[in-house]
């Protein structure tokens, strides 16, 4: 099985409250600022590393060089893109199910820049429930999530 990787943010979470056991559980909400190792498509096997942001000061070195932006941690998130949740003229939000059963999170909402055959894979169905979607409602893009080089993060293997 192969899994694409995602590096994302962390935007926030909610607690489930499904009724069914689930009470400890969350949805966490994520914004993938950088390239997915291959598009993401419903169905697809993914596996989420998480970006934590630096502080600002740290970004820049006395010389101005760019520093890396984030540092990147494995998470315990991984499963299957079971649909989509919203989108706008700029930003396809994709429901991950968490296949992991001990981690916190039961669901993880990945929102990334739409960009057909780079960011995201969508079916010819989907292309067009999207478009009619976006004609229909006028929707202005609600928010940007620029995508950003690789050399944005470096990894922290804790």
């Amino acid at each position: 099985m192969t899994f694409i990787t995602v590096m994302a943010r962390v935007n926030g979470r909610t607690p489930t409250h499904t009724g069914r056991g689930d009470q400890d559980r969350y949805v966490t909400y994520l914004d993938v600022p950088i390239l997915p190792t291959s598009p993401i498509e419903v169905g697809s096997q993914v596996r989420v590393v998480y970006l934590e942001p630096k502080p600002r000061e740290v970004a820049r070195t006395p010389n101005h060089q760019r520093e890396p932006k984030y540092t990147a941690y494995t998470s315990d998130v991984r499963g299957t893109v079971i649909g989509i949740r919203a989108v706008d003229a700029e930003v396809t939000e994709f429901i991950l199910e968490n296949a992991n059963e001990d981690s916190k999170t039961k669901y993880a909402y990945m929102a990334i820049k739409h960009d057909e055959g780079t960011t995201v894979c969508l079916s010819l169905g989907m292309r067009v429930w999207r478009w009619l979607t976006l004609a229909l409602t006028h929707a202005p893009p609600t928010r940007k999530i620029p995508i950003e080089p690789l050399s944005a993060m470096e990894w922290n293997p804790m």
